[in-house]
């Protein structure tokens, strides 16, 4: 029986297929939680409905080797062990610090939708200590945020809820790709792979 060289290398010409048992690369299954580290970091400030000003951190994420330990299942019910899914990179979709505005600022403040800021430097270990402030007269207990860089981020570890979401491109054709929507606490050490290689980067 012919080998894939022979057949490769063959008299008739090269031909190209697709060998099953020879692919690594399997679908990430969604609606699932992955073991992951953030690897990178990108922070711009926007406008949002014309009314409020936000600092977007948009991250992309590194899927862990730890996913060897779980098990995920896919759409026919066949057992996918996780590790095959290491070393795969995965966005999130951003996460919104709105910020307050100064006194010749004219857009407005918006700090009650800083709770799910507030649970995600939660979920990657940044303190946000509780201090008091007067808010038209009245003294308020808040939780005050630290001002990250990306620096701060890399290489910290973390589980992420991961969904397919679909768009359109700019030819109007349907697309679906994988993005982390969520976190969860994953408590074990900073990847200093990750810290170090972001670190060396000259800027």
């Amino acid at each position: 029986m012919a080998t894939v060289n022979d057949v490769i290398k063959s008299d008739t010409g090269s031909i190209q297929f697709y060998n099953p048992s020879e692919s690594g690369r399997k679908k990430l299954i969604p609606k699932q939680v992955y073991f992951a580290y953030i690897k990178e970091v990108s922070i711009k400030e926007v406008n949002v409905r014309k009314r409020y000003k936000a600092k977007v951190f948009n991250l992309t994420l590194e899927l862990a080797n730890a996913n060897k330990n779980l098990t995920f299942h896919d759409d026919n019910g066949n057992p996918v062990n996780g590790e095959v899914f290491a070393g795969r990179e995965v966005r999130t979709t951003g996460v919104f610090l709105f910020l307050n505005p100064g006194e010749t600022d004219e857009w407005e403040a918006n700090n009650g939708a800083n709770d799910k800021y507030l649970g995600f430097c939660e979920k990657v270990g940044v303190e946000c200590p509780e201090v008091e402030v007067e808010l038209d007269g009245v003294k308020a207990k808040v939780k005050q945020f630290p001002v990250l860089e990306a620096s701060d981020l890399i290489g910290k570890p973390i589980r992420a809820y991961i969904v397919e979401e679909q768009w359109t491109d700019k030819e109007g054709k349907s697309r679906t790709s994988v993005k982390a929507i969520s976190f969860d606490v994953w408590d074990v050490p900073l990847n200093d792979d990750l810290k170090d290689s972001h670190d060396d980067i000259p800027f």
